[in-house]
């Protein structure tokens, strides 16, 4: 069965993931899966390396070829894009059968893809004429070829020679990153402009009494700018300060996970203690965030804690001997190590 190994920070997760490709042999799939990094200021450059690097462990899950996945705490508190919405415009494609080569093209758009003249990296696609190259990682592309509205050929391709090798009778294209629009540019935006302020109540009053109208005034402008931006596509980095217009369904990483896998929480009291200290961070963050008058973004505001229970899957806790496990009633299976002394 596939497991999921939770840890208390991304050190110990990238030690786990070291030790474990240690002991394994070079065809066992282990992966980190990091968690987003959130931004609390305005920026220009879109770079969407973590998101591909996200992607890609999620699109091994949806295929079943991630065998050991390790991640944090801190990824598990994070809400994301919900699963149905991910995957709903993957496209299956197979030798001899009829497609419309638009309507790939318009759901290779929507699966995060961008067309270029030519496929030089991750998250590309280029059509000519009754060829559509497509890349699936950083090295590879699969490169499909029409006759008509039938696929004739599907053969894998390298990135940087543009060589076709080998050939293929069907293939998956998934989504190129975990930020897929749930709606049109046009109607995330519209929710935008018609919502309020949504901050933490007990900050606000707190700090706000005599500058709430000025921050306001600033927030408001501040979407209007925004808005402008999101109307003409460029999105990507206003996605986690209107994560919640931009996705009305979402869900945890652990909902990504089929029922089979098995989930290790590795030192449960010291995760326990790392999302108490995150929370006290964020809320610190949001405080000072607001003594500035700037934007909170809806990403730091929609972290929780970790549902341990009610997942319908097999949770397996690892602890260290001093381990108070009493107060998780939902424990089924506990190992405790054994101190070994390396000195006579």
């Amino acid at each position: 069965r596939p497991i999921c190994i939770v840890t208390y920070n991304e050190i110990e997760a990238r030690k786990i993931v070291e030790d474990l490709k240690y002991f394994a042999n070079e065809f066992e799939q282990i992966y980190y899966f990091p968690k987003r990094e959130f931004v609390t200021y305005d920026y220009v450059a879109e770079s969407k390396d973590l998101y591909y690097e996200r992607q890609e462990i999620l699109n091994k899950i949806e295929n079943k070829k991630a065998k050991v996945i390790v991640t944090t705490a801190e990824a598990l508190m994070q809400k994301m894009v919900a699963k149905s919405t991910l995957f709903e415009n993957k496209i299956e494609l197979k030798v001899g059968k009829n497609y419309s080569v638009d309507g790939i093209k318009e759901s290779l758009l929507k699966l995060g893809y961008e067309r270029t003249d030519l496929v030089q990296g991750i998250g590309e696609f280029s059509p000519r004429g009754d060829i559509i190259d497509i890349s699936i990682s950083e090295k590879e592309g699969i490169r499909i070829e029409f006759w008509g509205d039938e696929i004739d050929s599907i053969r894998k391709f390298n990135i940087s020679t543009q060589r076709s090798c080998d050939m293929l009778q069907n293939a998956i294209i998934m989504p190129a990153h975990e930020l897929i629009l749930e709606d049109s540019f046009l109607n995330i935006a519209q929710r935008i402009r018609v919502s309020e302020i949504d901050i933490n109540e007990e900050i606000k009053n707190k700090v706000l009494e005599k500058q709430k109208k000025n921050y306001q005034n600033k927030i408001e402008e501040s979407k209007l700018q925004d808005i402008e931006l999101i109307e003409s596509g460029d999105y990507i980095s206003k996605v986690e300060k209107y994560f919640n217009y931009f996705y009305t369904k979402q869900e945890s990483f652990v909902d990504y996970l089929e029922e089979d896998f098995i989930i290790f929480y590795d030192e449960i009291s010291k995760i326990n203690q790392r999302q108490d200290n995150i929370l006290i961070e964020n809320k610190n963050l949001m405080r000072a965030l607001i003594e500035k008058e700037k934007f909170i973004p809806q990403s730091i505001q929609n972290l929780k804690k970790i549902e341990y229970a009610g997942k319908e899957k097999q949770i397996i806790y690892l602890e260290s001997q001093d381990f108070g496990g009493a107060e998780l009633s939902n424990i089924k299976f506990n190992f405790n190590y054994r101190d070994i002394k390396y000195y006579k």
